[in-house]
């Protein structure tokens, strides 16, 4: 109707006028300018229209709901985005479902619709998201090979935000795996978009072989690689201070633009090792006050112990205590000032965790791990009883016995969960499988249903769970209910171990008659007390020691060990394969300066430990291998014993 009125309009406005050809002429050029100006804007909006094909979808609801962090239902709004449109534009809008699926913790939708989506039609960038999402997804099932398999694809060309994402999955995938240069690869790209771990990236490098740096250097073209490798290898090698100084003013000359130049160089010029010889004087910083003297008591007892059976060597011990005012790098200067040429202690994982953080200009041998784990410090030698030895050692022995079916009991607790998880992951490298765990409340006294649920036991079958063995880990008074009632749930005649945690001590011999049959993992001068092997070292027997000491065995061995260990740092770290037979085990040293313990065997019979080997003497840092069976000193248990 519109277009017709202008059209009658102008029909009008032309009509001929008497003698004004000319006006009327003038008066056409006018309305058809405008007429022109009207319909042709109209024409070209009907030639260019197209219909969005997100016009009929919920995608602006979906969008909004993930504003609001409402993931479950942005999901479905997404998914219903998908639906609506045509198989080539759905799988943008299936990323992003998946994607709030993976926000909501709802991992089973996340992986349907991952498996569920056309991977062939997506470009670039959505696969890569999907990509990252299916990652997600196997880290969360502790499948990190997978997780590393499905990160392998090009990233240069991708966000910011969303490399750094895939980069953080791998960080902890290839750590993972155990994969150290690969991990430590990793650490450099991070390093190099922005990320603050300028001291994991170095104690990754530090803990490398001599080895692997020298390959890693002939493989690379990557200028940041090679500066990181090459001074890392300048650190671990360089025979003296002063050649130290003129290798690392070459690398500067190589690497003038490094990043290490800035935050690592003058660390390395001042963090040589020191490794003193003989040893004149040493300091022990211990809380000798407080809620914990009288354990710090017990291991003063074993290096006093220890200072005594060296004879040879003229070595003052002084102690300083922790407990006091002032704080442990003053403590610990006070000490250097005062001629301590290597200082013992201190047994507080904070503590250590200053020290590790500290410019030590004399060796530090720590009576505790820090908490953190990754700080490296190439002066401070970390050396405790850790449970996690222990457990790798039994997954070992189950391996060595022909078992590779295991069923865990274990307590509820962080430190259960830590020796569980160091024995599944020895067990996992030896080709071990853990069936069934059973966590039973540390409070409880009643594990009857938690064994039941876990190993489905029966007159019949023994155990559903398919069980060819069982790893217990409980302190003496739950070991004793335990495992009378694994015997009483039908799983008596499976073989069990236990860590050292399980045996009390000489003291507890009459109420050890229930772990009968129990292998367990023991200090050696456990094993050997009351014999000539230990008369013959000059070592105190149990009933030598008075009664706080004979609690707590292992301390005294503990702290005997210690001073053994100072005094014969020098060997240590001179070779990988050294080691020193101590009073706790065969010690030795791996790359981060961890001292690592390996244990006897025994198992009970008629309440009392009976040895079944010393630990193996041959190469500690072979992990991967299975040792080698020694013959035993007695005859191998039944599980009835």
């Amino acid at each position: 109707m519109h277009l017709l009125s202008i059209m009658v309009l102008l029909m009008w406005q032309l009509r001929p006028l008497q003698g004004d050809n000319r006006s009327c002429l003038h008066r056409f050029l006018i309305l058809t300018a405008l007429l022109g100006g009207i319909l042709g804007p109209a024409s070209g909006n009907a030639k260019s229209k197209t219909v969005d094909p997100l016009a009929n979808t919920p995608v602006a609801q979906a969008q909004h709901l993930e504003k609001q962090q409402n993931y479950q239902q942005a999901m479905d709004m997404y998914l219903l985005t998908a639906k609506k449109l045509t198989p080539d534009r759905r799988g943008k809008w299936r990323t992003k479902a998946a994607e709030m699926a993976l926000r909501a913790g709802n991992i089973t939708q996340a992986s349907k619709i991952v498996e569920d989506t056309d991977q062939s039609q997506l470009e670039t960038l959505p696969l890569a998201r999907l990509r990252v999402v299916a990652a997600h997804i196997a880290r969360s099932n502790r499948d990190y090979e997978q997780t590393i398999q499905l990160l392998n694809f090009p990233r240069e060309s991708l966000p910011l935000g969303m490399k750094k994402e895939i980069l953080s999955l791998l960080d902890e995938a290839q750590q993972k795996t155990g994969n150290k240069r690969a991990h430590t690869a990793i650490l450099i790209e991070r390093y190099s978009l922005g990320d603050d771990n300028s001291d994991r990236l170095w104690n990754e490098l530090m803990a490398l072989e001599v080895q692997d740096l020298t390959h890693w250097f002939g493989e690379t073209n990557d200028q940041l690689e090679r500066g990181w490798v090459e001074l890392a290898y300048v650190a671990k090698t360089s025979p003296s201070k002063e050649a130290l100084n003129n290798t690392l003013h070459k690398w500067q000359q190589i690497y003038p633009r490094h990043p290490a130049n800035q935050n690592r160089l003058e660390a390395v010029r001042n963090q040589q090792r020191i490794v003193p010889g003989a040893l004149n004087q040493v300091a022990v910083l211990l809380p000798t006050t407080g809620p914990l003297n009288h354990l710090a008591n017990v291991i003063v007892d074993g290096i006093m112990a220890a200072k005594f059976n060296l004879p040879d060597i003229q070595m003052e011990v002084r102690f300083y205590d922790t407990n006091a005012q002032q704080d442990i790098y003053t403590l610990y200067e006070q000490a250097v000032f005062e001629g301590a040429e290597l200082v013992i202690g201190p047994m507080s994982k904070p503590l250590v965790d200053i020290l590790a953080t500290s410019p030590l200009t004399a060796p530090v041998l720590s009576l505790n791990y820090g908490n953190n784990q990754e700080l490296y410090n190439p002066n401070l030698y970390q050396f405790a009883l850790l449970p996690e030895d222990e457990a790798r050692q039994i997954a070992d022995r189950i391996m060595q016995d022909g078992l590779s079916q295991i069923g865990l009991v274990i307590p509820d607790s962080p430190w259960g969960e830590r020796i569980a998880q160091a024995f599944n992951d020895r067990s996992m490298e030896l080709g071990g499988t853990v069936v069934t765990t059973a966590k039973y409340g540390t409070q409880s006294r009643d594990f009857s249903a938690v064994i039941e649920r876990a190993f489905e036991p029966s007159e019949e079958e023994g155990n559903g769970a398919g069980a060819e063995a069982i790893f217990l880990v409980a302190a003496p008074q739950q070991a004793r209910i335990l495992k009378p009632l694994l015997k009483y749930h039908y799983l008596g005649e499976l073989p069990t171990y236990a860590t050292s945690h399980v045996y009390a001590g000489p003291l507890s011999n009459n109420y050890d008659r229930d772990l009968n049959g129990l292998i367990f993992s023991e200090i050696p001068w456990m094993l050997l007390d009351d014999t000539d092997a230990n008369r013959d070292n000059g070592l105190p027997q149990a009933e030598e020691l008075d009664e706080l000491t004979r609690r707590h065995p292992r301390l005294f061995a503990f702290g005997y060990d210690s001073l053994q260990l100072a005094a014969n740092l020098h060997n240590l770290v001179q070779s990988v394969d050294a080691q020193h037979e101590g009073l706790t085990g065969n010690l030795y040293i791996d790359n981060h300066n961890h001292i690592h313990r390996r244990l006897g065997m025994a198992y009970f019979k008629r309440g009392k430990p009976v040895m079944l080997s010393l630990p193996l003497s041959s190469s500690p840092n072979t992990e991967a291998a299975l040792p080698t069976a020694t013959s035993p000193v007695n005859e191998k248990p039944t599980a009835g014993q």
